[in-house]
């Protein structure tokens, strides 16, 4: 033929620039590769490249047109270094795991909840307003102070305000519900100034004293 292509005995065409036109209308390239008759091409590593512009690797996974991998048993590299996994979740570049229900599993353990929560790796749980859900149930106030699981308060300044409504000092002596604060010498200091002591004698804020048995003793004037 005068382009030099020769026709075989089995029906191919050899071209003239050594490719070879197959009978079933693909062709043979010179450098091993093969263009289907589909428009495909079939590259001499086993790969193929498709006419949509992605290319099936011998491997089974699948580089598409925009980049990303998808691989064989389902997930999906994106440009980015991410990870998208068969069931919905999205590994991130930096180590981070994006989950199908929004939550986020971060490179150190913690949990991201989509809520805006975060479950710590020590199993206390930083809630979206600043306040930290500890693993023994006590929850840390953004303030400082510390709900304990039995609903008495620390307080930022170290003193406890219980679950009676009573406040227990830094110093041990407690504030009662009804404004009395018993003493750390277990006295009881009376809204009324009176003083309830360990013998239940009371002093009175004028200075004299009732005694238990009922008898006043006055204060002695000089």
């Amino acid at each position: 033929m005068s382009d030099r292509s020769v026709k075989m005995s089995d029906g191919s065409m050899k071209m003239s620039d050594r490719s070879v036109k197959m009978s079933d209308g693909s062709m043979k390239m010179s450098d091993g590769s093969v263009k289907m008759s589909d428009g495909s091409m079939k590259m001499s590593d086993g790969s193929v490249k498709m006419n949509d512009g992605s290319m099936n690797m011998s491997d089974g996974s699948v580089k598409m047109s925009d980049g990303s991998v998808k691989m064989s048993d389902g997930s999906v590299k994106m440009n980015d270094g991410s990870m998208k996994m068969s069931d919905g979740s999205v590994k991130m570049s930096d180590g981070s795991m994006k989950m199908s229900d929004g939550s986020v599993k971060m490179s150190d353990g913690s949990m991201k909840m989509s809520d805006g929560s975060v479950k710590m790796s020590d199993g206390s749980m930083k809630m979206s307003d600043g306040s930290v859900k500890m693993s023994d149930g006590s929850m840390k106030m953004s303030d400082g102070s510390v709900k304990m699981s039995d609903g008495s308060m620390k307080m930022s300044d170290g003193s406890v305000k219980m679950s009676d409504g009573s406040m227990k000092m830094t110093d041990g002596s407690v504030k009662m519900r009804y404004g009395s604060v018993k003493m750390t010498d277990w006295s009881l200091e009376m809204r009324n100034m009176s003083v309830k002591v360990r013998d239940r004698s009371v002093k009175v804020s004028d200075g004299s004293m009732k005694m238990s048995d009922g008898s006043v003793k006055m204060r002695q004037v000089s």
